[in-house]
């Protein structure tokens, strides 16, 4: 069976991963999305990115034509009547429509995203896995998974420490000691709480973040569709 390994360090770690070896995951983009939903929204990322950038070009050449041509050394007058004219009339609905149509079109990608985001699937191929925040560790359990201990059965749990310097190398403050071992191909449902403080759980690749609030469940869900090692985050103070 095709696994994914995710290490995610605890969100309690938040204010230390501003030192320097942080800087090394700074970028210009989102990283390649690992999962469906993650793909989604990254789409929308870029064509909302893209209307922008596109806007931008327009609008700025229009201002740098107005700065070159219409300066008073060229001996250009001011236009008085301006207001009187089809475009200065029509021009405060023109521009207002043009946005909205804007606005929509991103909406409209948008909301069909945010509705699968939030809406967990259900299902016997769901596979459950239950995240407690912990300070400095996440703890995993897998719910549909169980082991013989002391002729007992209990869940598969898995305890997950970030490592020292000195083994984590330039993954510092990232890289953990136990990974969460998660199938390709498989809808997953992340059940969160915390056994003590606020946490917030969170890969970058997969696009969920959800926070871990004691005494309270959350859930968020994936759909891998690639293998690959992801770390988590720090995505709360």
């Amino acid at each position: 069976m095709n696994v994914k390994r995710i290490g995610a360090t605890t969100a309690s770690l938040s204010l230390t991963c501003w030192a320097g070896h942080a800087a090394a995951e700074l970028g210009f983009n989102f990283p390649e999305p690992a999962a469906g939903v993650a793909q989604e929204i990254y789409d929308i990322h870029m064509m909302t990115t893209t209307i922008a950038a596109v806007l931008l070009v327009i609008i700025f050449g229009f201002v740098i034509y107005s700065l070159v041509y219409h300066r008073k050394s060229r001996g250009y007058a001011a236009d008085q009547h301006f207001h009187e004219s089809w475009f200065g009339r029509w021009s405060w609905v023109i521009v207002p429509v043009l946005v909205l149509g804007v606005d929509l079109t991103i909406a409209n990608s948008a909301h069909k995203t945010l509705v699968k985001v939030w809406e967990v699937p259900k299902g016997e191929d769901l596979m459950d896995v239950k995240v407690v925040g912990h300070q400095w560790w996440w703890e995993y359990e897998y719910l549909d998974h169980q082991v013989e201990v002391e002729g007992q059965p209990k869940h598969v749990r898995i305890e997950s420490r970030y490592l020292p310097e000195d083994k984590a190398g330039t993954d510092y403050l990232r890289a953990v000691d136990n990974h969460l071992v998660l199938p390709v191909g498989t809808k997953i449902r992340f059940l969160h709480t915390s056994a003590d403080v606020n946490h917030a759980f969170w890969v970058p690749e997969l696009a969920v973040k959800k926070d871990a609030i004691p005494g309270y469940v959350t859930e968020t869900w994936v759909d891998l569709n690639r293998e690959g090692t992801f770390r988590g985050q720090c995505a709360e103070l």
